[in-house]
């Protein structure tokens, strides 16, 4: 989740995108990237003509299924949706209900860093995490950044989010954490779907707190958390 603290960043970010990628396309070495994807074979071919170089992204991937709010501000997730971490049998599961608002990237920024990508899985799953917070936020933020590795997020998108998120998103973090406190709510039960067509999730949010819904989500486990202790993909 990037905030609007983070802006300046996503600004710098923006102004050295177009001399990263010229750096990129002229096959310079440059600096190497801080958050290097785990060993793996040079590339790998799925499907007749589909070739991935440098490591492997686990699944061509299929965007999560998801119900917008009005006004298109929020999405909810329609289905459960579960990212195994790297080549383990370790996951996390987001219920179907939760909503994000995938990658909050200022709106002028948008043509640079759109809010849904290649990375929307790991937007959503990070947006899990700074919600339920049963992960470290350094934990947190480093699987954001594996979840983009394995999506084949581009260098320069993945490292400007994770640096958002590393170095602007505590105040998030923060005002989940309060929100929760009192009794905040970020799953919707599937008997008030039908509201989010002609409301906004504020609106949704506040009904819920009227009628008296709570949240209630599965431990995540401490194996699954310490995977995110470093941004390698395991």
């Amino acid at each position: 989740m990037i905030t609007l603290r983070s802006m300046s960043l996503f600004c710098c970010c923006g102004l050295v995108l177009s001399a990263l990628q010229t750096s990129a396309l002229a096959g310079s070495e440059g600096a190497a990237d801080p958050h290097p994807a785990r060993p793996s074979v040079e590339q790998i071919t799925l499907g007749p003509s589909k070739i991935f170089h440098g490591y492997v992204p686990k699944t061509v991937m299929v965007p999560p299924i998801v119900r917008p709010f009005s006004g298109y501000e929020a999405w909810m997730l329609v289905e459960p949706l579960t990212y195994t971490i790297g080549g383990t049998q370790l996951s996390i599961t987001v219920p179907k209900g939760f909503v994000t608002d995938y990658a909050s990237v200022p709106r002028a920024l948008w043509s640079v860093f759109p809010k849904q990508g290649v990375y929307s899985e790991a937007a959503i799953v990070h947006d899990y995490l700074y919600w339920v917070q049963m992960c470290s936020k350094e934990q947190a933020d480093n699987i954001f950044l594996i979840a983009m590795k394995e999506h084949d997020t581009g260098f320069v998108t993945r490292w400007s989010m994770y640096e958002g998120v590393s170095k602007g998103g505590q105040s998030s973090w923060d005002e989940n954490r309060k929100k929760r406190d009192n009794g905040g709510i970020r799953t919707v039960p599937e008997k008030y779907w039908p509201e989010i067509r002609t409301q906004g999730f504020d609106a949704v949010y506040r009904m819920l707190q009227l009628y008296g819904v709570e949240d209630h989500y599965p431990q995540i486990p401490a194996d699954v958390c310490r995977l995110g202790d470093s941004a390698v993909v395991p």
